[in-house]
Order: C-alpha cells, then sequence, then structure tokens
C-alpha cells in the first residue's frame, strides 16, 4: 500500500481495512498479528513478527495520512517492545 501511486480515494478502503484489524491492548497501544501459524514477508512470527507486521501497517497507514490515532496506538507498542539493549526482536 505504502508504494501504490492511486489516487487517495482508491488506497483509502484497503488502509480503513489494514485499521480495522488493528488489536488494540487497553493500555492505550496495539499492534497487528500475523494469522496463527503465519509468517510475515520476511518469515517473522511471534513477537517478532508482530513488531513486523506493526511497523510496516504503521508506516502504511502514514504514507497515506490516516487514522492518526491508530498509527500513535502502534509507535507506542512498538516503543514498549524494545528490549533492554534498545532493539527488537529480529526477523531476519
Amino acid at each position: 500500500l505504502q508504494s501504490m501511486e492511486a489516487p487517495e480515494g482508491q488506497v483509502a478502503p484497503y488502509l480503513d481495512a489494514l485499521e480495522a484489524l488493528q488489536a488494540r491492548d487497553g493500555e492505550g497501544m496495539a499492534c497487528w498479528k500475523p494469522g496463527s501459524g503465519e509468517r510475515t514477508a520476511f518469515a517473522g512470527y511471534g513477537l517478532a513478527g508482530q513488531v513486523e507486521a506493526t511497523a510496516t501497517a504503521a508506516l502504511a497507514l502514514m504514507a497515506g495520512k490516516r487514522h492518526p490515532e491508530a498509527v500513535r496506538k502502534a509507535l507506542a507498542w512498538l516503543t514498549a517492545q524494545k528490549g533492554p539493549e534498545g532493539a527488537w526482536p529480529s526477523t531476519q
């Protein structure tokens, strides 16, 4: 979705559907999770897959200038997932 060069009206329904898939945690944070047993485009699963999916979804929503509250919750969640050394789990 980020690389689509379509008019905003054509991309908006996809971004709205993406936002609807966000899993909220009740603490002002939210993430996107790969389906059970599924891996991300870069073979991520578990927490690493959630980090990858959430970062990718947040980037798409930011590029499309839609759902800023969903982006804020995703960035809060991503920040909370950093390990003690300041990095996220690797999907590579």
